[in-house]
């Protein structure tokens, strides 16, 4: 997959992970020419326009021949190659995003952080508690309410996480929640991303209704919105008819680099207008 920076740092051009081919998704691939990012999508309609001024961090405009698909369908796809992803291998790659995240929140300069107990083959980041490079950071994990999550600080997640009414470890009650306008990042966790900020959960909504003053993206009030996935979890054209209720993330980390999303208005036109 593709990372990069904006603050001016070359993406790294790579191949498509195998799986993408294997659970049925098209190929495509990525390029990196005069210091500009392009993706480029197989099929006539691939391609890509020029856009100077760029969505404000140094990137061109995208125009890109999307398939789009049902929810339910990625949701599948994506889960039968979680699953099929060996437990050594998930831990190494774990670990090395775990590297790429706290690296991203001593950039950041983030203090309180929003973060998940892993279940059912999610992208693990229990290394961060253990090995953190930055002591005065403080976790906070989320309980699940009648409808939102709520976000508590929690200094031994070993001691004070036990599973939830969704089997999901949460924290105890007698730890208080903080506001979410309290934290400065909240990673979230997701089945599929893609390049304009697009995450698919479990289909709980919880993440959405938590969060749904930020749909309006950065500019509104709020943590920074961060979704964590394994490479092949993050989709290069393709994506997924989206729902006015779901809320989009900012950044995507993955074991292969992090990457600033785009925003929803640079997600590709309509065919015609591109030819």
């Amino acid at each position: 997959m593709v990372s990069y920076s904006s603050r001016g740092v070359r993406p790294k051009a790579v191949d498509m992970d195998a799986h993408l081919a294997k659970a049925g998704f098209k190929a495509n691939f990525t390029r990196h020419r005069a210091g500009s990012l392009l993706i480029c999508a197989s099929g006539p309609r691939a391609g890509f326009r020029s856009c100077p001024e760029g969505p404000g961090y140094g990137v061109e405009r995208v125009f890109m021949a999307e398939s789009y698909m049902e929810k339910q369908d990625v949701r599948l796809k994506m889960k039968e190659m979680r699953e099929q992803l060996p437990p050594a291998e998930a831990g190494v790659l774990s670990r090395r995003a775990g590297r790429r995240l706290d690296s991203f929140l001593v950039f950041m300069g983030a203090l309180r952080v929003g973060i998940y107990a892993a279940v059912r083959g999610e992208m693990n980041f229990s290394s961060l508690w253990s090995e953190s490079s930055d002591a005065k950071r403080t976790y906070c994990f989320p309980r699940v309410g009648k409808d939102v999550l709520h976000f508590c600080p929690v200094n031994h997640p070993e001691a004070e996480l036990q599973p939830g009414a969704l089997r999901i470890p949460e924290p105890v009650r007698d730890i208080p929640p903080l506001d979410v306008n309290e934290l400065d990042v909240v990673v979230a966790p997701g089945l599929a991303f893609d390049l304009y900020g697009g995450r698919l959960g479990i289909g709980g909504g919880f993440y959405d209704r938590t969060f749904q003053g930020r749909r309006g993206g950065l500019h509104e009030p709020g943590p920074l919105l961060v979704g964590a996935g394994y490479a092949f979890q993050l989709l290069v054209g393709e994506s997924w008819k989206r729902d006015e209720w779901d809320v989009g993330v900012d950044w995507v980390i993955t074991d292969r680099g992090a990457m600033r999303c785009l925003p929803r208005e640079y997600m590709p036109q309509e065919a015609d207008e591109y030819g």
